[in-house]
C-alpha cells in the first residue's frame, strides 16, 4: 500500500492489508508479527463501513488547515501496536498537564527527534495510566507528516493540525511570504480555539526534527501562538525516539522512550509570550539528559 494505491483501495482490501503493512514497519523479526496480529484482532471486529470511514480519513489528511480528529478504530490500533514497540515507558510530571488543563489555555513545547514523536507521546500517556490525557493533545505536524502513507496512518490516530514549515528550513516546500504567513495564521487560529476549547497543544518549536539529536533554538514565531488570555507553556522532554526510528529510516525499532513534563509556565506571569518561550527552552533543556542538552 502507498499513497498512490488509497483511491483504489476498496474497505475490504484494507482490512485484509493493513496488519500486514504496520507489522512490516518493525524492524524486528518477532515484534513485528506479534504486532500484526494485535492489530488483526483488532480489525477482525470491523464492519466495511469503519473501514470505509478511515479509507476517507486517509484520503483527505493534510489538505486543509483545520483539525483533524483521530480516526477512534485507528487510534485503538495505535496503542495497542505501540505496546510492542515500546515495551518499556516511563512518564513523569502528567499531574502538571492535569493541573493546566483544569486552569486554561495549555501548550506544550517539546523537543524534536523524529517522527514517531507524537505517536510515542500518546503511547506514554496511555500505558502510564492517563489515555484521557493522551486524548486531549493536539498535535501540530509539517506538511511532510502527511506525504507518506504509514505517517499519514499515523496521523490519523492522533489529533493534528497541519502548519507549514519555515522557508529558511532547506529541505520544506519554498512558500511565497504571502502565502506562508496566510497559512500560519490559519493554523494559530484552529490551534488557540482548540486550547479555549480545553485541548493541549503539542508544538515542536525547533521547526523540524534535529539533526544531531541535541535540542536546537526555538523559532521565534511559534511565540504567536501564546498570545491568548492565560495561556500557560508546559516544557517537555521526549528522550528515546532517535534510537526508535532515527533522521532518514521510515521503520521504527523497538525500544524504550521516557517523557517529562515540567511544570507550567503562566505566559502573564513570565514577561509575554517571546519571554516565556525562551525560558521554557531553558527547562525543556533542563530536562533532558547532558548529552541532549544544547552544546
Amino acid at each position: 500500500m502507498d499513497l498512490t494505491s488509497l483511491a483504489r483501495l476498496k474497505p475490504a482490501t484494507l482490512m485484509e492489508l493493513l496488519p500486514g503493512f504496520l507489522a512490516s514497519y518493525i524492524d524486528d523479526p518477532v515484534v513485528g508479527p506479534v504486532a500484526g496480529r494485535a492489530v488483526q484482532q483488532i480489525v477482525s471486529t470491523w464492519s466495511p463501513q469503519t473501514a470505509e470511514e478511515l479509507l476517507e480519513t486517509l484520503q483527505t489528511m493534510g489538505d486543509e488547515i483545520r483539525l483533524y480528529p483521530p480516526h477512534p478504530q485507528a487510534r485503538r490500533i495505535s496503542r495497542a501496536w505501540c505496546r510492542h514497540v515500546l515495551p518499556r515507558t516511563s512518564l513523569s510530571g502528567a499531574e502538571h498537564l492535569e493541573r493546566a488543563l483544569q486552569q486554561g489555555p495549555t501548550f506544550i513545547v517539546c523537543n524534536h527527534h523524529s517522527y514517531f514523536d507524537s505517536t510515542a507521546i500518546d503511547s506514554v500517556l496511555d500505558q502510564g495510566g492517563h489515555p484521557e490525557l493522551g486524548d486531549r493533545v493536539i498535535s501540530l505536524a509539517g506538511p511532510k507528516v502527511y506525504e507518506d502513507l504509514f505517517r499519514r496512518f499515523a496521523s490519523a490516530c492522533l489529533a493534528t493540525v497541519p502548519v507549514p514549515q519555515s522557508t529558511q528550513l532547506s529541505h520544506t516546500a519554498q512558500l511565497s511570504p504571502r502565502e506562508l504567513a496566510r497559512r500560519a495564521l490559519a493554523a494559530i487560529k484552529v490551534a488557540q480555539d482548540a486550547a479555549i476549547q480545553g485541548r493541549a497543544v503539542l508544538i515542536y518549536a525547533e521547526g523540524s526534527r534535529s539533526r544531531t539529536g541535541r535540542l536546537g533554538d526555538f523559532i521565534p514565531g511559534v511565540a504567536r501562538y501564546l498570545k491568548l488570555e492565560g495561556a500557560q507553556l508546559l516544557p517537555a522532554a521526549l528522550i528515546g525516539t532517535r534510537a526508535i526510528m532515527p533522521l532518514g529510516n521510515t521503520h521504527v525499532r523497538p525500544g524504550g522512550v521516557t517523557l517529562r513534563i515540567g511544570e507550567p509556565l503562566r505566559v502573564a506571569e513570565h514577561g509575554g509570550p517571546k519571554d516565556t518561550l525562551l525560558l521554557a527552552h531553558r527547562y525543556v533543556a533542563d530536562l533532558l539528559p547532558p548529552e541532549l542538552r544544547p552544546s
